[in-house]
């Protein structure tokens, strides 16, 4: 009879006044009355305003006992108690509702039934991770896995992988890393190490002693190791063991150089010392040069003269077109990585851009970039930015090397601060 007075009780008088007499109640009923109030409310149709009460509503649901909360909650699901409702607010009503069931009232058709309806809906947000780890729904992990992968950077795609982490789910992301698709191999390593998870240990070590995965990968996931400590003092032990696949060295001094962890740093100090600068002033660790300041002025100058940067590099059309055009760079690549790629070039190849050797039938080899490889001749391309075409008949070997066409010592030609100058500027050079 209540639920009927409510009805007309809503229509002549003030309903906020109404929901918070409820609310205030904590009466035995209590629940199944703010319910009635808020599905007869006269304004659900006013998507703005329906939604501040409805958000009232499900919060006063959590001061319940939660096995009440859950059977008005497990009502609200039914398709029929949400048609009267703005789309949007019956989908915030869906969502709150199912995150408030307790697992008996889960395991419902009704319950299960929206679900359904809502993950195709939500697909692509935090909403949509939560109802799959909550749910257990397993058809939809490799869909959570395809998210993390598309947003490694981004707090959706660490929250899916978080999910996925907690949910155990170890072979499907092993065989992410393992797979033939090397961007989302590369991605989904990304994303395990901004999840700073200590479970990715398990998965990214085996994946950096295995020579069989693509080297790429496993740049990849050295990096991403060493943003979780364990994983990182395992690296360190790779290294003080001497079992660290030498083409991976400077992937791994210069992760360990950046790492989050204060004793993984301690180490890559030992193990990795930098070289001293150009005025033989020791060159500080990658963590203390990004809190450098920089003058882009200065580093542009540095840049194009004593740097030798445009020895090998473009920007806005200057320069020599070796290695990758660096025009837009600074939309690319974060303070710490430009730093990295000076001081350890090696640790990150960009594809088509690895330094080959022609060894010749006379005894001659050439080094450079690999331009073309037909059955015809090879042409490379080298420091010089001239492409020199060889016959096939006078290839001996093809050799792809594990080392980059950038030098590995370009700080000594720059003081420290000029390297922070020329930093500060590749930082500027960004997409128009």
């Amino acid at each position: 009879g209540w639920n009927q007075n409510l009805s007309a009780l809503a229509k002549n008088s003030s309903i906020g006044k109404i929901l918070n007499i409820i609310w205030r109640s904590r009466g035995p009923v209590a629940a199944s009355m703010k319910m009635a109030v808020v599905m007869t409310d006269s304004s659900a149709k006013n998507e703005t305003i329906n939604e501040q009460r409805l958000i009232q509503f499900f919060r006063s649901l959590d001061f319940e006992d939660r096995s009440t909360a859950s059977q008005v909650c497990a009502k609200l699901l039914d398709e029929r108690a949400l048609v009267s409702m703005h789309p949007k607010s019956a989908a915030l009503v869906t969502i709150e509702a199912l995150s408030r069931l307790t697992s008996e009232d889960a395991a419902s058709e009704t319950a299960k039934d929206a679900v359904a309806r809502t993950l195709k809906g939500t697909a692509g947000t935090t909403e949509y991770v939560r109802l799959v780890k909550r749910f257990l729904a397993a058809n939809h992990y490799a869909e959570l896995l395809r998210m993390s992968q598309q947003h490694p950077m981004e707090q959706i795609g660490v929250e899916g992988i978080s999910a996925l982490l907690e949910l155990k789910q170890w072979d499907l992301i092993g065989n992410a890393l393992r797979g033939d698709d090397t961007a989302a191999a590369i991605a989904t390593a990304d994303v395990l190490g901004n999840s700073q998870n200590g479970a990715i240990s398990g998965l990214l070590l085996p994946v950096v002693n295995n020579a069989e995965v693509n080297i790429d990968v496993r740049r990849a996931a050295v990096k991403a190791a060493s943003k979780v400590n364990k994983a990182a003092m395992e690296l360190v032990k790779l290294v003080d063991e001497k079992t660290l696949d030498p083409e991976l060295e400077q992937s791994v001094a210069a992760a360990l150089h950046s790492s989050p962890h204060g004793n993984a740093r301690e180490a890559a100090q030992r193990l990795f010392p930098l070289p001293p600068s150009k005025d033989n002033m020791p060159t500080p660790p990658i963590s203390e040069l990004t809190k450098l300041k920089g003058d882009l002025a200065n580093g542009r100058m540095v840049f194009f003269s004593t740097g030798t940067c445009h020895k090998c590099h473009v920007v806005d059309n200057m320069g020599r077109e070796i290695g990758p055009n660096l025009t837009e760079i600074g939309s690319k690549l974060s303070r710490e990585a430009m730093f990295e790629s000076v001081l350890y070039p090696s640790a990150g190849i960009s594809h088509n851009f690895e330094l080959w050797t022609v060894v010749k039938t006379d005894g001659t080899t050439l080094n450079g970039l690999l331009v073309s490889n037909t059955d015809a001749e090879v042409s490379i391309k080298g420091d010089d930015a001239l492409v020199r075409a060889i016959p096939k008949s006078e290839v001996e070997e093809l050799v792809k090397q594990k080392i980059s066409l950038m030098p590995a010592d370009l700080q000594k030609t720059m003081t420290t601060q000029e390297l922070a100058d020329v930093t500060e500027y590749m930082q500027s050079l960004k997409k128009k």
